[in-house]
């Protein structure tokens, strides 16, 4: 049997209380504990025995069948990224971005950096709803957005 516990913060600054909050028909808490499922495989001995060029050529092979169309798209949180002091007045601030994806056409990373939080989305695609639908929500909440793009 495998145990596996995670902790949850409760009293962040930005968004308190976020781990409870719903995404999609579940919390967020929720969401992850799912994912820690995935643990248990790499537990079996047959899998940390194995080759790792075999691992390589079966997680190739597993995700161009199942990869990327399990999901609806990819979004990766950097957090909290941390400089040192004689560092920060240089450093403006922060972008990441996921890289090409090659079903799911639309990602998103994000990271923070001093007072400021970046988001970013990447897009195979030229229709821009649903980056219009997230920042005009974050602005209908008040939240100050301002915008940049690589697009015309």
């Amino acid at each position: 049997m495998t145990s596996v516990f995670l902790q949850v913060r409760l009293d962040s600054s930005r968004l308190p209380r976020k781990a409870l909050l719903p995404l999609g028909d579940r919390q967020v808490v929720s969401h992850a504990m799912r994912a820690l499922k995935n643990v248990k495989a790499e537990k079996s001995i047959f899998i940390r025995v194995l080759p790792l060029f075999l691992k390589n050529f079966v997680i190739n092979f597993v995700y161009s069948l199942a990869g990327e169309k399990r999901m609806s798209s990819v979004l990766s949180n950097l957090g909290i990224i941390d400089v040192p002091s004689e560092m920060s007045p240089h450093i403006e601030r922060f972008d990441a971005m996921v890289g090409a994806m090659r079903f799911n056409k639309v990602g998103c990373a994000v990271c923070s950096f001093g007072d400021k939080l970046s988001i970013c989305f990447t897009s195979g695609i030229e229709e821009t709803h649903i980056e219009k639908a997230f920042f005009t929500f974050l602005v209908k909440k008040g939240i100050h957005v301002k915008l940049e793009t690589n697009r015309e």
